[in-house]
């Protein structure tokens, strides 16, 4: 919480940093953890990176198809999920792999996203019924959502799925945000459009819009821009403790918050 008051206030002037470290890859999007490593993903590779952008890990995967989204709200287990032949791969904090599950034999078809619970188990949305689903490592159904096509009264499309400070948040690109709890019952839609990803950081949500970071409070409604895009060419920003990651197509840069 204090280097996100430091990102706030400093956010008020225009950014200066220090050196920033370059990283050359591929990457489709990029994430972080609460001990401050980001996480780059390629269509088949998961690069972990430290605050200051040296590779420290890397998982390569050629059996599962692309990689879609990567949860490292636990970091000592990184929940992969490959929407394509709907698996899930989870990791320990060194990028081993750990164990696979695959979503089909457990009887899910249609899932578009997946992300960690605080309690170990997986959080899916089904778009095969439009429902929020809780379920255990064997596929045993724990709690479910009313289908939020009715709920919301028109199509969704969620892609991230993220479990933060004790709700469930479900990303629509073209849409916004749908919050539950977790019993699963639906809160409320938040209307917030462009989102590839969500960071929750007490009563702040980050987000990264067209390259820049941006801030929203959920209950003013304010939103504000803290990090513009160094140029146009920076596709994601991503900050994490005092440091900012930005990826462009043809890798990312790390670079410290500097006074």
């Amino acid at each position: 919480m204090k280097s996100l008051l430091f990102l706030l206030a400093f956010s008020c002037s225009l950014p200066a940093f220090s050196q920033q470290k370059s990283f050359e890859c591929r990457p489709l999007f990029a994430g972080s953890d609460r001990l401050g490593f980001f996480y780059v993903a390629e269509a088949r590779k998961l690069f972990k990176l430290d605050s200051v952008g040296n590779m420290v890990r890397l998982y390569e995967d050629f059996e599962n198809g692309n990689l879609s989204s990567v949860d490292a709200t636990n970091p000592l287990k990184v929940l992969l999920f490959f929407s394509d032949l709907q698996r899930l791969v989870m990791l320990d904090r060194n990028l081993t792999f750990i164990s696979r599950y695959d979503l089909l034999q457990l009887g899910f078809t249609n899932i578009t996203a997946v992300c960690a619970s605080a309690d170990g188990r997986f959080w899916l949305y089904d778009a095969s019924d439009f429902k929020l689903k809780k379920v255990d490592e064997n596929g045993q159904l724990l709690r479910e959502s009313q289908p939020l096509q009715v709920l919301t009264g028109s199509a969704v499309n969620i892609h991230f799925l993220t479990e933060q400070n004790g709700s469930v948040y479900a990303v629509d690109s073209t849409r916004g945000v749908f919050s539950f709890d977790l019993f699963a019952s639906y809160k409320r839609e938040t209307a917030l459009r462009g989102l590839r990803s969500l960071q929750v950081a007490g009563e702040q949500w980050l987000f990264s819009r067209e390259g820049a970071l941006l801030q929203y409070h959920p209950l003013t409604l304010e939103e504000k821009t803290l990090i513009p895009p160094t140029d146009s060419s920076v596709l994601q920003t991503v900050w994490q403790g005092g440091f900012l990651l930005q990826m462009k197509k043809d890798g990312v840069s790390v670079r410290p918050l500097k006074k």
